[in-house]
């Protein structure tokens, strides 16, 4: 796919993505933030980071990728469906966004960072994009960011983690009447499930295994690390120890963020 005069990679920020993943959105939230950046969807169009030798590490921008489920996408980046043609429009729609996300998958291997925006807002997508200006400057940081987020997982694992802690284990503070209008960030639940042994085990080998990985993440010039932690409705026991496993490596000095992604009103 290399062609000679083929255009050149801008500089700053790269966001990508397939259309519906958000890719203006953080785009515009770059900007206001002051951090050069430019947009690819994975169009058909000519574009240098299509081709993987346009890749090489010390001749590329930084690659912040964006994606969401075809759902997702299609939801919000098709035009209506009409009632004749509803199957071979879906079908088509569907043809044009696997071809977008062969496209952009040299790019994708490459990512320095990966956002999954299945289940954001606009404004929320943008609110975390800002979150992450420190990870996302010209300067690298003195060590990866470390990003901990909750989830539940009948909605799905979170697409762009680095990997994934079970807290399904723990007993579930929903079974309890007094807890269960609750979340996880309630004192009372959090004690419920951070008084338990397992929770302590769970959270004490995390941590250690979390500040083992991040010198060697810092010599791969990787900027952050995602680890989501999963529970049956991402509401009690998921919040509870991301919040506390937040609060540790914060402790320590590490460069920390909390989200918690299907806790309501608390992105």
């Amino acid at each position: 796919m290399s062609q000679v005069g083929s255009p050149a990679l801008p500089g700053g920020i790269l966001v990508f993505g397939p259309p519906g993943t958000g890719v203006p959105v953080v785009v515009e939230a770059l900007r206001r933030a002051g951090l050069g950046s430019s947009g690819w969807e994975g169009g058909p169009e000519l574009h240098p980071a299509a081709d993987a030798k346009n890749l090489e590490p010390g001749r590329t921008p930084l690659l912040l990728a964006l994606d969401a489920s075809d759902a997702a996408c299609l939801e919000r980046s098709s035009p209506p469906w009409s009632e004749q043609g509803i199957a071979a429009e879906v079908s088509a729609a569907l043809g044009e966004l696997s071809a977008a996300r062969e496209r952009l998958f040299p790019a994708r291997l490459r990512a320095d960072l990966l956002l999954d925006s299945t289940h954001l807002s606009a404004a929320e997508l943008g609110a975390r994009v800002r979150q992450l200006d420190g990870v996302l400057g010209d300067q690298r940081p003195d060590q990866p960011a470390v990003v901990v987020e909750s989830f539940g997982y009948p909605r799905g694992v979170p697409l762009d983690l680095g990997w994934c802690v079970d807290a399904r284990a723990l007993r579930n503070p929903y079974w309890e009447p007094s807890f269960r209008m609750l979340s996880g960030l309630d004192p009372a639940v959090r004690r419920f499930v951070l008084e338990q042994e397992l929770a302590t085990k769970l959270l004490d080998s995390t941590f250690e295994l979390v500040r083992a990985l991040l010198p060697e993440l810092q010599a791969r010039g990787r900027r952050a690390l995602r680890v989501a932690v999963g529970c049956t409705g991402g509401f009690h026991r998921s919040v509870c120890i991301t919040e506390e496993l937040g609060r540790r490596l914060s402790g320590v000095g590490v460069n920390t963020l909390i989200w918690h992604r299907d806790l309501p009103d608390h992105p």
